[in-house]
């Protein structure tokens, strides 16, 4: 009898995403298993049960998710993961909180193609994120710096919230990021004057930009 495929998904929230869930459910795992209120501290031991109990043939059939709200912690619980696993026991193992490195890609792959439309690059384009603190805007901001673009997180929460955010993002993936206010409409407006591209990773209904204040960019 083949084993089955099973995935084991880690949040440290309350709970899974259902959103999460019924994606793994598509792709075609036959068990899903999640676990809530996963800390940093657990990822190892949880890893190596996960990889250990299947043998090396079973490890083919097995996978990890990581999910959450947490950009950052999520890239830590990843890398916990990987070094916790012991060949031949390698198993395949993703991050995406809050879908954020999915959507950043495709969000930073679409500007990328329109760029290449008309010959250019991302390279030194200033790229403003509007909603850049929370984590789809974090990580397209990281993708998009990675490709040579100068970006600048915009906060809602005004410049302290934004250079926070930008400066603990940068140093967690080697990149440069900074900070700006999006606190206001004149704050946003300011931004989008000199901005070459901007990306809009606001949550779901929210409208940061308008047409009357993306008539001010460059």
């Amino acid at each position: 009898m083949e084993r089955p495929y099973i995935l084991h998904m880690f949040t440290p929230g309350r709970q899974m995403s259902p959103f999460d869930i019924n994606m793994a459910a598509d792709a075609g795992y036959q068990l899903v298993v999640p676990y809530a209120e996963v800390g940093l501290e657990a990822i190892t031991g949880l890893t190596q049960d996960t990889i250990f109990s299947r043998g090396p043939k079973g490890v083919a059939r097995t996978g990890i998710f990581i999910g959450g709200r947490d950009a950052l912690l999520a890239a830590d619980m990843l890398a916990r993961s990987v070094a916790a696993m012991v060949k031949p026991f390698v198993v395949s193992v993703m991050a995406d909180p809050s879908g954020a490195y999915t959507t950043a890609a495709a969000m930073v792959a679409c500007t990328e193609a329109a760029l290449a439309r008309q010959g250019r690059s991302l390279a030194g384009q200033r790229v403003v994120v509007l909603g850049g603190t929370g984590p789809v805007g974090r990580i397209a901001g990281v993708i998009a710096a990675q490709a040579g673009a100068q970006v600048l997180l915009s906060s809602r929460n005004g410049l302290h919230a934004a250079s926070v955010a930008a400066q603990e993002t940068a140093v967690r993936f080697g990149v440069s990021l900074d900070g700006v206010s999006g606190e206001d409409l004149a704050a946003v407006r300011r931004s989008l004057a000199t901005a070459d591209i901007v990306l809009a990773c606001a949550a779901a209904g929210v409208q940061v930009v308008s047409a009357d204040d993306l008539a001010v960019a460059t």
